[in-house]
Parts: structure tokens; sequence; C-alpha cells
């Protein structure tokens, strides 16, 4: 997700399918507290703070 894939290219490279890997996703931006792939990454990867 963080290199910019598609669901689909996802479930193709783990081999499962694509309604696994969106149920997957759901659950880890609960976690997060996040609603998107984008804020999804920028929690997992925050930038280094400016100085």
């Amino acid at each position: 997700m963080a290199v910019g894939m598609s669901t689909a290219q996802i479930a193709e490279q783990l081999v499962v399918s694509p309604s696994t890997v969106r149920k997957h996703l759901e659950n880890a931006f609960g976690r997060l507290g996040v609603s998107s792939r984008t804020a999804a990454v920028a929690r997992v990867f925050p930038e280094p703070e400016a100085l």
C-alpha cells in the first residue's frame, strides 16, 4: 500500500482475494484511527519534524 499498489495488486502479491485485502485494510484503518490509505501511510511513516 505504501508503494502505491492497488487492492487487486496487493491481493495478487499475497495470493488472497481482493475482499480479504479490503477487510484487512479496513481493520488497520480502524486501529490507526484513519479513514484513507494516505492517512494510514502518513501515520505509519511520519515525516521527520522540521528543525
